[in-house]
């Protein structure tokens, strides 16, 4: 063989060598992306603020909406802080139609003898199991 010849066949194959590479690193590529599941159950308004005084009520409306597709058993959770003094009526859960709202009503008691000050009111909604 003619050096020359043996010249161009070690060139060819480098070539082949660099385009069986390429072809490997897009066998190789991949694509990262991330996958948020959220709930389809919120709470309206999610803020309000009442003001009460010694021997006072109010109801404070709130809607449970459901944006799923299929109705949603939910539990009711109301956490006052502090713990002691003002008194709420609320339902300990219900039935979110799918598609729609549950409308419940959440009424404060402040008692005659509460002490002024300012009492938190978080109001937990959860799909029941």
């Amino acid at each position: 063989m003619r050096p020359d010849r043996l010249l161009v066949s070690f060139a060819a194959a480098i070539v082949l060598l660099a385009t069986v590479a390429t072809i490997q690193a897009f066998l190789a590529a991949s694509s990262t992306g991330t996958v948020e599941v959220v709930e389809n159950i919120s709470v309206t308004p999610s803020t309000f603020s009442i003001i009460l005084y010694p021997s006072d009520q109010k109801t404070q409306d709130i809607a449970i909406s459901n944006a799923g597709d299929t109705d949603q058993n939910v539990d009711i959770e109301v956490v006052v802080t502090p713990p002691n003094g003002l008194n709420v009526e609320a339902p300990a859960g219900g039935v979110v139609p799918a598609g729609d709202d549950l409308d419940i009503a959440i009424t404060f008691v402040a008692p005659g003898s509460i002490a002024p000050g300012l009492y938190t009111v978080t109001v937990n909604v959860e799909r029941a199991d």
